[in-house]
């Protein structure tokens, strides 16, 4: 069978190999019994033994592999270290590098997948997406410095530039957009659609923040839900809070176990817990108000600190302040 040979040393041990091409000096030198693999560069596939069905190309990609094969390395030093990984496409300068024995990845991009060793199932696109992962699996980054910092978390996807950038064990989540859950550390089972949502949450788990910056600040909050723009905006380490609507408990803080609802609803609300405004404006002065319901637009608007009031209809309770367990 067919084996073009041609570089120094290229192909200088091959026994059995069949259908081999090896052009560049030490490319396939130490091929045995490998067969059907492309090697194109200086050093490429240089220590590979028995492995078949590869495609290297550049200057010592695929460098270390012995018995992988049905691998797809284009680039300088793309998947150099391969040793008994199986079915990866890398393409790019130095993609993949250290990967050993990683599996069924896709790393496109420069520097995508550097620090990859054992990951599996992965697909990173993007200038050094996943860079630092080492053995995390099934994960999806896509864009510039996308889940760069990742190193053992799994099963995330990471949707625009620099999403996820500091994300290193934390796993299950879903951020897309420009720098969504960009210092999310540890946090996990989190879903931060729009740019900067979630965009300080470093160990917050069970969010779902939807529109650009909303939940921009949270760090440690849980089991949050803030849809519109700004909604839940400056919320740092409250739970269980539920805000609907542009700029929907915006300033929030720690307060918790609060329901808004409508445009601006319960807008200054900080440390207030146990509220529900559903309305537009409906609570809008409330700061440390609590076990408040305000229902209709405008209901309790200029309330700040009084709780357990009753205000139901539209502009109920305007006026009132500071004052407690009133119904109107």
């Amino acid at each position: 069978y067919p084996v073009t040979i041609l570089g120094r040393s290229a192909g200088e041990c091959n026994i059995t190999g069949d259908n081999n091409t090896f052009i560049g000096g030490y490319s396939g030198c130490s091929n045995t019994n490998g067969c059907r693999n492309i090697f194109i560069g200086r050093g490429a596939g240089r220590n590979n033994t028995t492995g078949s069905y590869n495609i290297f190309q550049g200057w010592n990609a695929g460098f270390y592999n012995t018995t992988g094969s049905a691998n797809i390395l284009f680039g300088r030093f793309a998947g150099q270290r391969i040793t008994t990984g199986n079915y990866n496409t890398m393409i790019g300068r130095e993609a993949g590098r250290c990967t050993t024995t990683g599996q069924r990845n896709v790393f496109i991009g420069t520097f995508s997948g550097y620090c990859n060793s054992t990951g599996v199932s992965n697909i990173f696109l993007g200038f050094c997406s996943g860079y630092k992962n080492s053995s995390g699996g099934y994960n999806n980054f896509i864009g510039y410095n996308s889940g760069y910092s990742n190193t053992t978390g799994s099963n995330n996807n990471f949707i625009g530039q620099g999403s996820g950038y500091n994300n290193t064990t934390g796993c299950m989540n879903n951020f897309i957009g420009y720098g969504s859950g960009w210092a999310n550390t540890f946090g996990k089972f989190n879903v931060f659609i729009g740019a900067y949502t979630g965009y300080n949450n470093t160990e917050g788990q069970h969010n779902v923040f939807l529109g650009n910056r909303n939940g921009e600040a949270n760090t440690t909050g849980n089991y949050n839900i803030f849809m519109g723009y700004l909604a839940g905006r400056c919320n740092t380490t409250g739970v269980r809070n539920i805000f609907l609507g542009a700029e929907a408990g915006r300033k929030n803080t720690t307060g918790s176990h609060n329901f808004f609802a409508g445009s601006a609803g319960g807008y200054n609300t900080t440390t207030g817990t146990y509220n529900t405004f559903i309305g537009c404006g409906a609570g809008l002065a409330n700061t440390i108000g609590a076990y408040n319901n305000f229902i209709g637009c405008r209901a309790g608007f200029c309330n700040t600190t009084g709780v357990n009031n009753n205000f139901i209809g539209q502009g109920a309770g305007f006026c009132n302040t500071t004052g407690s367990i009133v119904t109107g």
